[in-house]
């Protein structure tokens, strides 16, 4: 949960850039406002693939995961395919946000982008192939 003086520097850091990069919980998240801040926009990375995309981690994102998706946020995925990566994105209203509505949504945000890392990982790991040392 983001402490009152950090949500201030980052809504002041929105309102003179319209965008923020922050690091938190350990996620890389970006968060942009647009329509005259009307809207907001986040995204982070939740998939790393070297140099590639596997086929396993592409159909995982086309299914329903194992996880509860009963979220109270509403999130899509979509893969950048110049740097191998899956971005979870939000995309929302700020009419009614204020300190605690904008910390819970990072947070369930956060909350949500750790369990797309844990399910694209072990959909990764249908894709390797073990090889026998002999």
């Amino acid at each position: 949960m983001l402490v009152e003086r950090e949500l201030q520097k980052i809504f002041q850091e929105l309102m003179a850039n319209d965008s923020v990069q922050i690091f938190l919980d350990g996620y890389d998240v970006s968060v942009q406002v647009f329509d005259d801040s009307s809207k907001l926009a986040i995204t982070t990375p939740v998939y790393f693939g070297g140099n590639y995309i596997p086929k396993s981690v592409r159909a995982g994102i086309k299914k329903s995961p194992p996880f509860d998706r009963s979220q109270t946020i509403k999130t899509t995925l979509n893969i950048n395919e110049e740097t191998y990566r899956i971005f979870l994105n939000y995309l929302g209203s700020t009419e009614t946000f204020n300190n605690n509505k904008f910390s819970q949504l990072l947070d369930d945000f956060c909350h949500l982008a750790e369990e797309w890392r844990i399910y694209l990982d072990e959909q990764d790991k249908n894709d390797r192939v073990y090889v026998n040392a002999i």
